[in-house]
């Protein structure tokens, strides 16, 4: 027999050590929810911890602490699954790593917590881990596809509809340009919105996952699709066939939210129908007293010896060779603090050239992480954009944007360039990145005139440039 005290100890020396093990993704998951385009994360975060905590009974967890776990071989399974995980050098995302920690979590607390209750917290648990700040992610990973597919599907309609120079191409041209429908409006937001919402739901209606949640979960994923399909192609009619961009742009918000509004309730719908016929079928078989604890505890500890270290990429605030005829500026703290968070090499350079002055930040780096997107580092400095569109210059694919700079009209530019890429769009440079470790350069340019992107000074400058970076050295 285990005395009290020694139970305890062992206990306390788990949970410490999971914490070891995840402690580097839970400072990520920190820091990342205390960002300002994490703020809608982390309001539901907070209350759902304050809802737990309203909950919890404090008493009993410490009279939990003195006994031995509950056997759940399925617990313990996801427990060490999270922290091997998290340890293994080959998962290079710290976004994955707050995924597993969360796995982890849950396999920790069905060592404590009896079967079925551990197994109605299943939405809980699904709850908190979709409420990390792995959008950006999401986006990569899934949204790139779902643009192009909803492209592809839109432009096969609309070309059964027997309407002319309908292909993809133009599809995503439209959506990026007329109506501002960028990669946070091709579904994957309101694909992760929903699965809040039904999680959410299960877990104020007291369901569990199950198979009629997973039914549930994969028809409203459809619907959210098959409605933001009906949107873009909606849109793509107004613009391209009724020649009403005006229009196109007004209504393209909120016939997403119409949209997401009905899939809701729909899924709320079905989620609820037969409600009182659900029941949980996990009971407390198996869930004897086991000793694990001693085992578990050590095994943690060891694997937080060998956590994989958080890597950042060489930093340098001037790259080896400026482009000629231009001044190279010092950078500010918020972007020395920027390279050093998210590595590559940052220059920024001023230029006066045939009339034309400005600005130019170049960005290099083998990760996307390093590169956001220009308009979110323009509107944070106080300049407001408007008009923003894919406008290639001299056959580049640019992104061209009016801007009003402190009161003074402008113009802004940019696009992201590899050795053998070229791209205006953020999430193209991401996924054709995904396989290989070649350097990409984001250039974002901020002009003081406001001219047109036709302008022979706004050519040669944007010519330069990508002619530079093309004969730069192939690692930054």
């Amino acid at each position: 027999m285990h005395s009290a005290r020694a139970i305890t100890t062992a206990n306390l020396a788990l949970i410490a050590s999971w914490f070891w093990v995840h402690e580097a993704a839970l400072r990520w998951g920190v820091q990342s929810l205390t960002r300002p385009d994490s703020e809608l994360n982390l309001v539901l975060a907070v209350a759902l911890s304050g809802l737990g905590l309203w909950h919890a009974d404090f008493r009993a967890i410490a009279h939990r602490l003195t006994q031995l776990p509950q056997w759940n071989l399925s617990a313990a399974a996801l427990l060490l699954f999270g922290a091997v995980s998290v340890s293994a050098d080959w998962i290079a995302l710290q976004a994955a790593h707050a995924f597993f920690s969360g796995v982890g979590a849950y396999g920790l607390a069905g060592l404590y917590l009896p079967r079925a209750t551990w197994v109605r917290a299943r939405p809980v648990a699904a709850l908190a881990i979709a409420l990390m700040p792995l959008a950006a992610y999401l986006d990569v990973y899934l949204g790139f596809p779902a643009r192009r597919f909803t492209a592809e599907a839109v432009a096969g309609m609309l070309t059964a509809l027997d309407i002319p120079n309908m292909t993809s191409g133009v599809v995503l041209s439209l959506e990026g340009g007329a109506a501002y429908v960028d990669l946070p409006c091709a579904g994957v937001r309101s694909l992760w919105t929903g699965a809040v919402f039904l999680l959410g739901a299960a877990t104020l209606e007291g369901l569990t996952i199950d198979l009629r949640f997973l039914v549930t979960a994969l028809v409203s994923t459809l619907l959210l699709l098959i409605t933001n399909t009906a949107r873009v192609a909606s849109i793509v009619l107004l613009d391209f066939v009724a020649d009403l961009p005006l229009l196109a742009e007004v209504l393209h918000a909120p016939m997403g939210v119409l949209g997401f509004v009905l899939c809701c309730a729909a899924a709320w719908a079905m989620l609820t129908v037969g409600k009182a016929h659900a029941h949980t079928k996990a009971h407390a078989h198996g869930s004897t007293d086991s000793p694990l604890i001693f085992i578990l505890a050590p095994a943690l500890f060891l694997l937080g010896l060998q956590s994989a270290p958080e890597s950042v990429a060489a930093v340098s605030s001037t790259p080896q060779s400026a482009p000629p005829g231009f001044d190279v500026l010092v950078l500010n703290q918020a972007e020395r603090d920027f390279a050093s968070e998210q590595g590559g090499q940052i220059v920024k350079v001023r230029f006066e050239r045939g009339g034309l002055s400005g600005t130019v930040v170049l960005v290099t780096s083998t990760s996307w992480l390093a590169q956001h997107l220009p308009r979110h580092c323009l509107q944070a400095s106080g300049v407001s954009l408007t008009g923003e569109a894919p406008t290639p210059i001299d056959g580049a694919p640019v992104r061209w944007a009016h801007v009003v700079n402190h009161g003074r009209p402008g113009r802004a530019a940019w696009w992201f360039q590899s050795n053998d890429h070229l791209t205006d769009d953020h999430t193209e440079r991401i996924w054709t990145g995904l396989n290989n470790d070649q350097p990409w350069t984001l250039v974002s340019i901020l002009l003081e005139q406001g001219v047109d992107p036709d302008h022979p000074e706004v050519v040669a400058l944007v010519a330069d440039l990508r002619d530079h970076l093309q004969s730069a050295p192939e690692s930054p």
